[in-house]
């Protein structure tokens, strides 16, 4: 080799180094520092080579066979996911305001109705329930209660079976079963 390329390689193999260090220090062994220390290593390789890849290298980014461009795809998955996730979220928060304004609002239709409608406490509601011999009856009154399942202020019917639960449709009823079904304690047993 000749002095003046041992010069220039040297020059350059410095610089790379002291560019390496650089980035370790102020990225602090960051990806992206890696990737692009890794890139620059490749434009100095390509430059004393002189192969056509160089100018695919520095034209495309990093070349598909290198390490680092699967990285790269990761890193970039990776925050992809991390930006849906913050958008489940924020769905998910406005979701919750939704559900806060609808109890807001059953909070002042119950506390308008509770200046009309005499007070009576739940335990003697629930002993007056289980009094009435005609059970079947409960089911086809319907008040303005609120659904023990989806929790709308609507019309409702109360269990067939106890007359605690409140309803606002079958398919309401059908899905509270596995939450109401132990509670209910006039449930027929499930036969084998």
């Amino acid at each position: 080799m000749s002095t003046c390329f041992c010069i220039a390689l040297y020059i350059f193999i410095y610089t790379y180094v002291q560019m390496l260090l650089l980035f370790f220090t102020v990225f602090c062994f960051s990806f992206t520092a890696l990737a692009l220390s890794f890139k620059f290593l490749y434009i100095i390789y390509f430059f004393f080579v002189g192969t056509s890849s160089f100018r695919s290298v520095w034209a495309y980014g990093m070349d598909p066979a290198d390490p680092t461009a699967s990285e790269c795809d990761k890193i970039s998955s990776i925050v992809s996911r991390l930006e849906m996730n913050e958008k489940r979220q924020h769905e998910l928060m406005l979701q919750i305001s939704a559900c806060e304004a609808r109890i807001r609002a059953i909070e002042a239709h119950m506390s308008r109705n509770s200046d009309e409608v005499p007070k009576k406490s739940l335990d003697s509601q629930v002993n007056d329930r289980m009094k009435t011999d005609d059970r079947k009856q409960a089911v086809a009154v319907t008040e303005e209660r609120i659904c023990d399942y989806c929790l709308i202020f609507t019309q409702c019917w109360s269990c067939p079976a106890c007359g605690r639960e409140w309803y606002c449709s079958s398919r309401c009823q059908r899905l509270r079963t596995y939450l109401h079904g132990p509670f209910c304690g006039c449930q027929r047993p499930a036969v084998a």
